[in-house]
């Protein structure tokens, strides 16, 4: 049974909160349009004055034919009749232009001329502010791996942007540099030689799950548990420079060279990322694996008890992680939580070993110790991801120290990538025995 997360479905309710109608989320306008005319003529008694809804297409014949055609599945080469039209008509404001701009800027996008389309789209934006169409543009605008939801049929199967070394930003390149010497200076972390260091977690008791708030029930009930050994963590997850040594092929180009290659790596399956924990292990003779979803919210909360947030309950800022860029910032760009790991929320989200389950934490006692998460359902591959993502605002209810949610263990359309444990021997507190 694979699980996805999808938008929302279009509901309409009467004043007294009686479901009147249900459209699924990936409706086309023609029917949303339909289905919204149907509503009123059942219930005349709600329509305002004045409203009514135009039939589709029934403004200018030549556009009619244009949106028909893209209707049909013409993208790219719809790019050049979209262009002259939007010439010769030259109008100042009308649904037809509004909805024009939008398809131009897709089909610039299917041409893989991405800056083009978002300059279109922006101009739409800008030109038409309180059009209904801005909704869709600024879905469109978005990364398509934002959200883990299927993109509009406007960009289906378009080839999404690739960031490339000259799209990339350090949001205070001050903060990174000294992030960066600290480290360098910093003898008591692990060098393995794999392009990340690695920062000693103790042993210790904690309170896991929704505290001191709950957003979701799969994040409760809140459980005391104690991770009874300590364990060697990533103080950054693993980049794209470090993931193409054991995948070249993975990034072309300037896709991972200079401040690219310290990209979290990211559209990682949780099967690709266990494979690469697997090689790493055999090339260093250590146990190398993705944390259980426990080590991974005690090493989040950094020390700090019942805090919502790494670094305490101050809701997140463009100064503490990176939660609504379009695209993810280098890793070390915001400063480290109390253990001295960096972006443990928002920017890039992280596979843990655990398999995932909304009642997970119903299923063992209320003090448990070293827990490895749920038996799977039959059928059922999802893992869990931690640390929420960027992208939106939306996004920022993503970067709490509790927030979980499951993927298919193959699942790479968002960005999700991975942090490493390295395991101490049993027979020694110190990972250089």
């Amino acid at each position: 049974m694979e699980s996805m997360v999808y938008p929302p479905d279009l509901m309409v309710f009467d004043p007294n909160k009686k479901l009147l109608g249900r459209l699924l989320y990936d409706a086309q306008a023609a029917e949303t349009i339909s289905f919204l005319r149907t509503i009123l003529q059942e219930n005349p008694h709600l329509k305002p004055e004045g409203i009514d809804f135009p039939d589709v297409y029934a403004n200018d014949a030549e556009f009619a034919l244009l949106r028909q055609r893209f209707d049909n599945g013409e993208r790219i080469e719809l790019t050049t009749p979209l262009l002259d039209w939007l010439a010769d008509k030259d109008q100042t404001y009308s649904d037809d232009d509004a909805i024009a701009r939008n398809l131009l800027g897709a089909c610039l996008y299917h041409m893989k001329l991405w800056e083009d389309a978002e300059k279109v789209w922006q101009q739409a934006l800008k030109k038409y502010p309180d059009h209904p169409i801005q909704h869709r543009i600024s879905y469109n605008c978005l990364s398509p791996l934002t959200y883990p939801t299927p993109v509009l049929s406007d960009i289906q199967g378009a080839t999404n942007e690739p960031i490339h070394a000259s799209m990339v930003e350090v949001p205070n390149p001050q903060v990174r540099a000294k992030n960066i010497e600290d480290v360098e200076n910093n003898k008591d972390l692990l060098d393995l030689g794999i392009g990340v260091p690695f920062v000693k977690i103790p042993a210790g008791t904690f309170q896991m799950g929704g505290t001191p708030v709950a957003y979701f029930p799969r994040e409760l009930p809140v459980r005391t548990v104690t991770i009874s050994r300590p364990f060697y963590m990533s103080i950054w997850m693993v980049t794209r420079q470090m993931f193409k040594q054991w995948k070249p092929q993975r990034w072309p180009d300037t896709q991972a060279t200079g401040l690219a290659g310290w990209l979290p790596a990211d559209q990682i399956s949780f099967v690709e990322a266990t494979a690469f924990c697997e090689a790493l292990s055999e090339k260093l003779n250590r146990v190398i694996r993705l944390p259980t979803e426990a080590e991974w919210e005690y090493a989040a909360r950094g020390g700090l008890k019942n805090a919502i947030y790494p670094w305490g309950d101050q809701p997140p800022n463009a100064e503490s992680c990176n939660f609504i860029r379009r695209i993810p910032v280098p890793v070390a760009s915001y400063p480290p939580n109390g253990f001295g790991l960096f972006e443990m929320v928002g920017n890039v989200q992280e596979w843990c070993s655990d398999h995932f389950r909304n009642d997970a934490y119903q299923l063992t006692p209320l003090e448990v110790t070293d827990p490895q998460g749920p038996e799977p359902l039959d059928n059922y591959r999802d893992r869990v991801i931690r640390g929420g993502w960027s992208g939106t605002s939306f996004c920022q209810g993503t970067t709490r120290n509790s927030w979980r949610l499951g993927y298919h263990d193959r699942f790479t359309d968002v960005r999700i990538g991975l942090r490493l444990v390295c395991e101490i021997p049993p027979a020694s507190d110190d990972a250089n025995v």
